[in-house]
């Protein structure tokens, strides 16, 4: 990944039963706790910080604290394009893309993992 510019992308869809479908791809910060839980920080949606028990329940954790961003912009704030927007996002047709954050500085980068794609139905 290169340090300078951080690009994640989140596309938004319909299913065919017209359920709400999000594929996101953006890095996250694993980190390790004393009490040996994984703690996923997730910068780019305001900081989220949330944690699996183990490797195997990353993506749960990342899709349940993806969705809950999800829930509270759409039903506390001004919808979820609208608080992307507010952290920096940019808004083009059915997706909206993260390109580099300035406050974030090469020393927190090297801590980042890029996960690959999650895809959520809601």
């Amino acid at each position: 990944m290169n340090l300078k510019e951080i690009v994640a992308k989140i596309t938004f869809s319909k299913t065919a039963n017209g359920m709400s479908k999000a594929v996101i791809n953006m890095p996250v910060e694993l980190r390790k706790g004393k009490d040996n839980k994984i703690y996923i920080k997730l910068n780019l949606l305001g900081d989220i910080t949330t944690f699996a028990e183990n490797e195997s329940d990353i993506d749960k954790a990342i899709g349940e604290a993806i969705q809950s961003f999800f829930i509270a912009a759409s039903f506390f704030g001004k919808g979820v394009k609208d608080e992307l927007e507010k952290l920096g996002w940019q808004i083009k047709k059915n997706s909206v893309r993260f390109k580099d954050r300035p406050a974030l500085n090469n020393a927190r980068m090297k801590k980042w993992k890029t996960k690959s794609p999650i895809s959520l139905t809601m």
